[in-house]
């Protein structure tokens, strides 16, 4: 009757168990032993791959943060210009957008901002002029 060899490996606990002849294992130990240490070190080197890939993206976000705060800037004196310019009559929140290609919102915070602090006034709906 033939005895029956296995190799088993469990990766939770990362242990190699070998069942069988004694040639048998003498024949597979140092093999098994070999791809496992290969197999580990791959794991190691696609974590390295990865830390690498994160430290790219990260570094790639941070120059458009600091371009979106210096534009804020330049859609609020965009806008106040535009309104300055209306004189009396005032600016409907519509000709801004036109004029500056802002969505609504943009436009709405910046005019909202403006009127708590003094320096723009509500003509009547939709229709802003220079306090």
């Amino acid at each position: 009757m033939t005895e029956k060899s296995r190799i088993k490996y469990n990766p939770v606990t990362q242990e190699i168990e070998i069942e069988g002849s004694e040639e048998f294992i003498r024949e597979y130990f140092d093999r098994v032993q070999t791809l496992f240490k290969e197999m580990q070190q791959e794991v190691k080197r696609e974590k390295r791959r990865k830390a690498k890939k994160v430290e790219v993206k990260t570094r790639a976000k941070r120059p458009k943060m600091k371009k979106e705060r210096a534009s804020a800037k330049g859609i609020k004196v965009k806008v106040m210009e535009l309104i300055a310019k209306a004189g009396e009559q005032g600016i409907s929140s519509e000709e801004l957008q036109e004029k500056t290609g802002l969505s609504a919102r943009q436009i709405w915070s910046v005019i909202y901002r403006a009127e708590k602090a003094g320096k723009v006034v509500k003509e009547k709906r939709g229709v802003y002029k220079i306090a």
